[in-house]
């Protein structure tokens, strides 16, 4: 053999180094991030206008998706006037104000109450009360500014 594009000698394309390969995985994550984060916004800004749909937790999954993806949505988020002083304690500092502890729990409950009612099998609805329990919990033992 003489070492045409065939034989063992021929040229082979490089083989790209650890680093270059981590930079496409990464840019793509970030890319799916972000889209998440809007869509997780929409759906926080659609609870703005349904009753029962939250809004803020919506926005603090965005904002977390946002702050690993795209940095300047995630300040649009923190600067609304509404959301995001509360929005922006929670994800920097993990923080609940009493207003949003009890506004939580109120539509908690509010929305066990309905699904009761619609729900008839018994262990679902004590899997949702249960379920919900734990996310109270959650919530009321979050520190306070």
């Amino acid at each position: 053999m003489t070492g045409d594009a065939q034989g063992p000698t021929a040229a082979r394309p490089a083989t790209p180094e650890p680093s270059d390969m981590a930079e496409p995985r990464r840019s793509h994550a970030a890319r799916l991030l972000r889209w998440v984060g809007i869509g997780l916004l929409a759906l926080g800004t659609v609870g703005i206008f349904v009753p029962l749909l939250p809004t803020t937790i919506f926005w603090i999954l965005a904002a977390v998706c946002f702050g690993r993806s795209d940095p300047r949505l995630q300040a649009w988020i923190f600067s609304h006037h509404r959301f995001g002083p509360g929005v922006e304690a929670f994800v920097r500092r993990g923080v609940l104000s009493r207003r949003m502890k009890v506004a939580a729990v109120i539509g908690i409950l509010t929305s066990f109450t309905i699904s009761a009612f619609l729900v008839a099998d018994m262990r679902v609805r004590f899997l949702v009360g249960g379920i919900l329990a734990c996310v109270i919990l959650y919530v009321v033992t979050r520190p306070e500014e």
